[in-house]
């Protein structure tokens, strides 16, 4: 489309402001950068509606005011005589025009201002600005008509008069915005902007290689301009074009755009929340199970996220920033990034993605998870408060017991009566548990799920015998994994102890590296039967060792020496032997092993008066005791005396002894 073609001296007259309001200073402008692109891009900062609501917070002169519409036919722009239902359209040539421009033949000045903005894509504070600066029509009471037939000073020149082509709050709002966000365009070389690359622009150019029109030549221009005889440097469009605009220092826009809207500093990098899911229930999940996390994220700053190069936009573990998540898994760019932007870009008003998995931490506990955004390598962004709330359930083993047994050998073929087993010898026990945990068991990694020896855990257990894999480890889970609910199973031989008698011995669930399961009482009870039994043939009692003279016990006198024995028939399954690995020797019973008062030459010990005279003596056969028993003290005495397998086990005692009186 082709608007008009500018003179040099034409676009001067135009650009020249109409007069300066108060020259208030804004917080954070400079001459060099009197507005970031971003802000005076941002066509979104208002409604229609909240336009209204701020003219009519401001003055009476813009609230109620009616103004003739206007529409672009593809061809001319047309003011008040809006009398076709149908819209012309040409989206072919001008898809950027905005086409619902029909109804009434005046519109408010909101909706003027609000239209405009969004056909150029300027920021309708931008134009609000403009018009306090050059008219006051925003936040003034005086409303003359001047005001509004020059409302934004367009071709209007400080000289007087204005161009008649421009005259009238309509033509005014829709002309100035377009002049404004021609000049930033064109002050970067943008000559395609608008579609008409033949007008030549004349105003402040920005650093680099630049066009004024599309065929001007390519000038390279260094961005510096003399203003009111000051020499500045442009940073950018905007700055440009609102020197262009009103060619003075020191103007008044940034300071009542600051004062009315904030900062005139657009936010390159923020962001609003868009939502986020999991696809697991949060409120009771297992210790050590994962999920999978996605945060969707708004883009409300002015520069496009990317997800590579020196700065991507990243997911990043929050409150503190840069810690390390106690949720990190080996998926995760860090233990403080969770991930990066899942999207190539995302552009301002965008929306873009992070997922990422999750490993719940061991202890359980209720947890509140905080992530935030940042551009890795420059600045953490605004923080809105995103977590996740997780309520971690430990991880429960327990057990009950289906059944236990005792076979003779891994076969499992033949039962065995463990109330019935023999010193040394080795039987099959078998376990079989139900898993009534949260968690599946299994017999490798780091947490294998084992039977140990329990009451108290961890001791070295009588029973160990080759293929333990411990002192205190009989078995290993025999399945490679027991599911909750299903059952285990745990085999072990068993080597019972060498002497004779009842034993218990308590085994426990244990899951290494975590914790021992609940103690159900498992034991197993063995009987040993020793083959180790006797009764008394006869007793006696001589003076001497050459037993020619009997003595009675009942007639000593103190420090007397008796030379006395015993005839023992072996009454067991075993054969007693004087030698070897378990002799046979009396002993003092009543206690057992106690040191007796008639202790003499030639005991074993104060406890052991003698051994077996025979070398061996099988079952059924009578085995000789003789030793030298000493009344040391006047007194009446009756000593007790059992037989014993030395290493294995004491013999029944059946109430032996000898009666002394010594006086």
């Amino acid at each position: 489309m082709k608007l008009f073609r500018l003179s040099l001296f034409a676009l001067l007259l135009i650009c020249t402001s109409l007069g300066l309001s108060n020259t208030a200073h804004a917080v954070d402008y400079s001459n060099s950068n009197m507005m970031d692109d971003q802000i005076f891009d941002n066509t979104g900062s208002m409604s229609e509606a909240q336009i209204q609501s701020f003219l009519a917070s401001k003055g009476p002169c813009l609230p109620n005011f009616q103004t003739p519409n206007f529409y672009f036919d593809g061809t001319s722009w047309h003011y008040g005589d809006i009398s076709s239902t149908t819209p012309p359209s040409d989206s072919v040539n001008y898809p950027h025009r905005w086409q619902a421009a029909f109804g009434p033949a005046t519109i408010g000045a909101s909706t003027a201002i609000y239209k405009a903005s969004r056909q150029w894509g300027l920021n309708p504070q931008v134009i609000l600005a403009t018009l306090q600066k050059e008219s006051s029509l925003v936040a003034g009471t005086a409303c003359d008509g001047w005001r509004y037939n020059s409302a934004m000073g367009y071709g209007c020149p400080d000289s007087g008069g204005c161009n008649a082509k421009y005259v009238g709050f309509t033509r005014q709002v829709l002309w100035g915005s377009w002049q404004l966000k021609f000049n930033k365009e064109r002050a970067y070389g943008n000559t395609a902007w608008d579609g008409d690359d033949a007008i030549t622009y004349v105003g402040y150019m920005t650093e680099g290689d630049r066009r004024r029109c599309g065929t001007c030549p390519l000038v390279h221009y260094d961005g510096n301009a003399t203003i009111d005889g000051q020499q500045i440097h442009i940073e950018n469009g905007t700055t440009a074009s609102l020197f262009t605009y009103t060619p003075h220092l020191n103007q008044s826009f940034p300071g009542i755009f600051e004062s009315w809207f904030g900062s005139v500093r657009g936010i390159t990098y923020a962001w609003s929340y868009a939502g986020q899911t999991t696809n697991k229930s949060l409120t009771s999940i297992r210790a050590g199970e994962t999920a999978t996390f996605t945060v969707s994220a708004r883009n409300t700053g002015f520069n496009t996220w990317t997800n590579s190069g020196p700065n991507p936009v990243r997911l990043g573990a929050s409150r503190p920033n840069d810690r390390s998540s106690i949720f990190a898994t080996n998926t995760w760019v860090s233990p403080a990034r969770p991930a990066t932007l899942k999207e190539a870009s995302v552009a301002p008003g965008g929306t873009g993605t992070f997922t990422f998995t999750v490993k719940m931490p061991a202890t359980g506990g209720n947890y509140r998870e905080y992530f935030n955004l940042l551009v890795e390598g420059k600045m953490w962004l605004n923080d809105p408060g995103l977590y996740y709330d997780i309520t971690v359930i430990p991880d429960v083993y327990s057990w009950s017991r289906v059944g236990q047994a005792v076979y003779a050998n891994s076969s499992k073929a033949a039962p065995v009566d463990a109330g019935n087993l023999s010193p040394g010898q080795t039987v099959w026990f078998v376990l079989v548990a139900k898993n009534t945990g949260n968690t599946a068991w299994l017999n490798s990694g780091t947490n294998p799920v084992r039977l140990g020896t329990e009451g108290p855990k961890d001791r070295h257990s009588r029973y160990v015998s080759p293929g333990w894999l411990g002192q205190s480890r009989p078995a290993n889970l025999s399945e490679a994994t027991v599911a909750v609910g299903a059952n285990g199973t745990f085999e072990f031989p068993v080597t019972v102890p060498a002497g004779g008698g009842t034993f218990i011995e308590r085994f426990n669930l244990v899951a290494e590296g975590v914790d021992w399961m609940n103690d159900v009482g498992l034991s197993y009870f063995t009987r040993v039967n020793h083959g180790y039994s006797w009764s008394l043939i006869s007793q006696y009692a001589y003076t001497n060792s050459a037993k020619t003279t009997p003595i009675n016990l009942a007639n000593l006198t103190p420090g007397q020496n008796a030379y006395v024995g015993i005839v023992a028939r072996n009454t067991g399954s075993s054969t007693w032997y004087r030698t070897g690995a378990y002799p046979i020797d009396l002993g003092t019973s009543r206690p057992l092993d106690r040191i007796s008062a008639f202790t003499a030459a030639g005991w074993l010990g104060g406890a052991r008066p003698a051994r077996m005279v025979e070398t061996a003596v099988a079952p059924g056969q009578n085995a000789t005791f003789e030793f030298n028993f000493n009344a040391s003290a006047a007194g009446t005495y009756r000593e007790y005396f059992t037989p014993v397998a030395e290493g294995i086990t004491w013999m029944n005692d059946i109430g032996l002894n000898f009666y002394s009186v010594v006086h």
